[in-house]
């Protein structure tokens, strides 16, 4: 038989429930295990590996095409031999750069837990 304890268990149980659901997001700090393959652990027990982690291309290792317009300057190395003489080489053109920023161990990171708990976003590193 229920009584009136039972009945106020349950109305709480309910709002907190509709607190919860009603949360679009958390977010989350937490540090990276393994970097190939990916995981990240958020507390004692939870540890997520790339299914259940949306990571943003700023986070990984891409190509991009950078237009470039450079000058070097050479003093020479001193010898008499012309090949050795100061000189410049001008470099212009779009080339494909690659930029080396995927997370690695031991990184902290902020995640946002998108609403339900089943995926988390890796928003960018915190710290160096």
């Amino acid at each position: 038989m229920y009584d009136a304890r039972d009945f106020l268990r349950e109305i709480k149980a309910s709002a907190r429930s509709e607190r919860e659901e009603s949360k679009p997001c958390d977010v989350l700090q937490g540090t990276v295990l393994s970097a190939s393959p990916l995981t990240i652990q958020i507390s004692s027990k939870i540890i997520l590996d790339e299914d259940f982690l949306i990571v943003p291309q700023h986070l990984t290792n891409y190509k991009v095409p950078v237009d470039v317009d450079w000058e070097t300057k050479s003093k020479g190395g001193g010898s008499a031999e012309a090949a050795f003489a100061s000189h410049t080489h001008d470099i212009k053109g779009t080339f494909q750069m690659t930029i080396r920023n995927a997370l690695k161990e031991d990184d902290t990171v902020l995640l946002l837990r998108q609403n339900g708990g089943q995926n988390f976003i890796v928003l960018d590193r915190i710290g160096d």
